[in-house]
């Protein structure tokens, strides 16, 4: 039984001092920097909304002015059974070969709207967004990085 107690004690001790200390001389043997590029993948960002036309205009005008290339941006909006003027928000700003819409005429709930919007984008990066909440101008740009 002396050899359990002692065999645990020993893991334990590993785990608090060998393993930080087995780190601490690893990065001193060989330092390997950190190489950072400027990586731009195409990104799609979906946001579900359900009768938000009181947010809605002004989250638009927020993800168009997110600072990052515009061929590399897509935003995915689906409508879920909205019976505001949601959808004719959406209607005007689909000019844009950049901006897609899905309606959905009965509500499916956020989940239903999550997977449609997800069989209908093409970026390599997908980010999730509400309708209330604004994103900072250089925030998917550092986010890629």
């Amino acid at each position: 039984m002396k050899w359990a107690f002692w065999t645990s004690v020993a893991l334990i001790a590993y785990t608090y001092l060998g393993y930080p200390l087995w780190l601490w001389i690893r990065s001193r043997w060989r330092c390997n920097p950190v190489r950072s590029t400027s990586y731009l993948p195409f990104v799609s960002i979906i946001m579900v909304v359900r009768n938000e036309e009181k947010f809605l205009p002004r989250k638009l005008r927020n993800l168009w002015g997110v600072n990052y290339p515009g061929e590399s941006l897509e935003i995915v909006v689906v409508s879920d059974g909205s019976s505001d003027s949601t959808n004719q928000i959406l209607s005007e700003h689909t000019t844009s070969p950049r901006f897609r819409v899905i309606f959905n005429p009965q509500p499916r709930g956020k989940a239903a709207g999550l997977n449609a919007a997800m069989s209908a984008v093409r970026g390599d990066i997908v980010m999730f967004t509400d309708a209330r909440q604004q994103i900072e101008r250089d925030a998917i740009r550092i986010l890629v990085e």
